[in-house]
């Protein structure tokens, strides 16, 4: 992904800003502080049924009555349905994330996975993670709820805690990023 600020794909809470971008059958997007991308979704292929990330074919945007707007994806892997909501509402410099999947066979994997990109570091403090940009007095916090956040080689992986055995089941997992 390329850095491109106000995609038409996009919403912004203060400095940060997610940006969703087509790539071949279902949707990308990046994480940007002030126009700067600092994060990038990791996506499987199309034959992928377990991607790192949920494979998000359909997106829609709406605006909130309280202000603020949400994006909405849905999408499909193997014979499991998958959906995202991004909102940015009541409260500055937060993106809010709800991602779920409704599995028809046992999962391999679940969760959603980022690139940093170069210049980022990652580091765990106080039970939430902590994104600097080299240089930068800019930070980023990722918190999240049922769901667990991973670091290494370069990734952040959020997967959920809690998913049933009987099929067919629901995953589900939160995470926010704010300015801190």
């Amino acid at each position: 992904m390329t850095d491109a600020p106000h995609s038409p794909c996009s919403a912004k809470a203060g400095p940060i800003e997610i940006a969703f971008v087509r790539r071949a059958d279902r949707y990308a997007h990046q994480i940007q502080v002030d126009g700067s991308a600092w994060l990038e979704s990791i996506e499987g292929s199309e034959v992928e049924r377990w991607p790192a990330s949920p494979p998000l074919q359909e997106l829609a945007s709406h605006s909130l009555p309280a202000g603020g707007a949400a994006l909405l994806l849905v999408g499909m892997a193997g014979r499991s349905h998958w959906s995202l909501s991004v909102a940015v509402a009541g409260e500055p410099d937060r993106l809010r994330f709800d991602a779920a999947c409704r599995a028809n066979e046992p999962p391999v994997w679940l969760g959603s996975t980022y690139r940093l990109r170069c210049g980022i570091t990652a580091t765990s403090e106080s039970g939430r993670w902590l994104l600097v940009k080299a240089n930068s007095e800019s930070r980023l916090a990722l918190e999240a709820t049922g769901a667990e956040v991973v670091f290494a080689a370069g990734e952040l992986t959020i997967r959920p805690t809690d998913h049933s055995t009987k099929l067919p089941a629901t995953a589900r997992w939160q995470y926010e990023w704010t300015m801190c």
